[in-house]
């Protein structure tokens, strides 16, 4: 299956499921849902769909998608509040750690650090403050790597090592050429 967001403005869904089974004739199901926001980072690990959103009291959402063909509002296993008001832009998630970045804010911080729970809330495990907004987002071996809007710093690197204790990585982050925006 393949998970695309889209915007809602324009009578989009937020949130498209085709089946691709046979890649010369996708086709798409759950054609009914309806995400109710506008959707901008995605991740399918197993039978969960990480989605960040602008709504403003649930950007980020998880669902089941054990039966991706017949997903409905019922099948959210869990959402949380980021900070601010619809901000989320992209995600990673890492075991029970998701990492969610957001539009630059001059009052919130741009990355955070979520513990997922099935059985409870998640719970915010630490945020950091960034230049920029955080367009994309990238894990490797204890790392985020952050594609922002910084203009002199478009390539950030993060240590998430400790999702609890987040931080800029030691002299780590490049300021592309003739590059204004990194998306």
């Amino acid at each position: 299956y393949a998970y695309i967001t889209s915007l809602q403005s324009g009578g989009g869904k937020g949130l498209y499921i085709y089946d691709v089974s046979n890649p010369a004739n996708p086709f798409r199901v759950a054609s009914t849902f309806d995400l109710g926001a506008s959707a901008y980072g995605v991740t399918a690990i197993n039978n969960r769909l990480y989605i960040v959103t602008n709504a403003s009291t649930a950007e980020l959402q998880v669902y089941d998608i054990s039966s991706p063909t017949t997903l409905v509002a019922g099948n959210m296993i869990n959402s949380y509040d980021i900070p601010g008001n619809g901000l989320a832009r992209s995600l990673a998630v890492y075991n029970t750690n998701i990492f969610v970045g957001t539009i630059e804010d001059a009052t919130e911080n741009e990355f955070y650090s979520i513990a997922m729970s099935e059985t409870g809330p998640m719970t915010l495990q630490d945020s950091l403050s960034m230049s920029g907004s955080l367009m994309a987002l990238s894990l490797s071996d204890g790392y985020a790597y952050t594609a922002t809007t910084n203009n002199a710093g478009e390539l950030q690197v993060l240590d998430i090592f400790d999702p609890t204790d987040i931080g800029f990585a030691p002299n780590v982050g490049l300021d592309m050429p003739d590059v204004h925006d990194a998306n």
